[in-house]
């Protein structure tokens, strides 16, 4: 099974906060980058970010709701302290996406 939570943070520097946090976890962890999207792999689960215009899309995920809760942590305080000057809030909320196993 795999739990996901879920972020659309408002933002007209989408595509710079994306590069920055990739750049920031590629030094220690397995990152992925082009121009609109982005992964990072975590141990517990990864996070897949796409930049749109207007808003930073974060998908938090693990094999469990603890695993993708701490990838959104994670993820979110370093996003919150990036963009503490532009103001940036980054809220996560949690759903299931395959039930499959």
């Amino acid at each position: 099974m795999t739990y996901e939570q879920h972020a659309r943070v408002a933002t007209d520097e989408s595509a710079r906060f994306m590069k920055q946090l990739c750049r920031h976890f590629g030094h220690k962890l397995e990152v992925e980058l082009d121009d609109t999207r982005g992964s990072i792999v975590f141990s517990m689960g990864r996070c897949d970010l796409t930049a749109e215009p207007g808003v930073l899309v974060l998908v938090a995920s693990g094999e469990s709701e603890q695993d993708a809760a701490r990838v959104a942590e994670v993820i979110g305080s370093h996003l919150t302290r990036f963009g503490f000057k532009s103001g940036l809030t980054v809220e996560f909320a949690p759903g299931v996406v395959d039930q499959t196993g």
